[in-house]
């Protein structure tokens, strides 16, 4: 998304300009990781 455009992140200094001003500022973290399955029982 952010590299078609339709979404535009502030970067790291942008955002702690933003919370020195009392902006609250939330990063969510939503990378994709693998599930670990447990082993079938054969």
């Amino acid at each position: 998304m952010i590299k078609c455009g339709k979404i535009n992140l502030p970067d790291k200094k942008e955002l702690l300009t933003a919370a020195d001003n009392g902006t609250k500022v939330v990063l969510v973290d939503v990378t994709e990781n693998p599930v670990e399955h447990p082993k079938k029982a054969v």
